[in-house]
């Protein structure tokens, strides 16, 4: 199944440039949103921990820029390798926060 969703898609994208962009734009709102709830959700469940509100920011900021991109797909398409990188790198930080809190709390 996947493998035919991701043959469609790809067809998709290379026959209709603007169903592909638009395609492409709302795939990245999904993956950042989601991301971003999931962090929320974790900052919550280590409440307490070091790092904590640094990963709840993170989760703000990532919903922030998923409801943004929604929005203005040309900004998208311009940036999403800006946004993309520090995404991963706030990402990183926030999962290297959290692993330093935990791993103290477990000594």
């Amino acid at each position: 199944m996947d493998g035919a969703l991701s043959f469609l898609a790809g067809l998709i994208i290379l026959i209709n440039n603007n169903i592909g962009e638009k395609f492409i734009v709302l795939i990245f709102v999904i993956w950042v949103l989601a991301s971003a709830i999931l962090n929320i959700i974790m900052a919550f469940s280590v409440k307490g921990s070091k790092g904590w509100i640094f990963i709840m920011v993170i989760g703000i900021i990532g919903a922030l820029i998923a409801i943004i991109s929604l929005f203005s797909s040309a900004i998208v398409a311009v940036t999403v390798a800006l946004i993309l990188g520090a995404f991963f790198i706030f990402q990183g930080i926030a999962c290297l926060l959290l692993f330093n809190g935990i791993r103290k709390q477990m000594k």
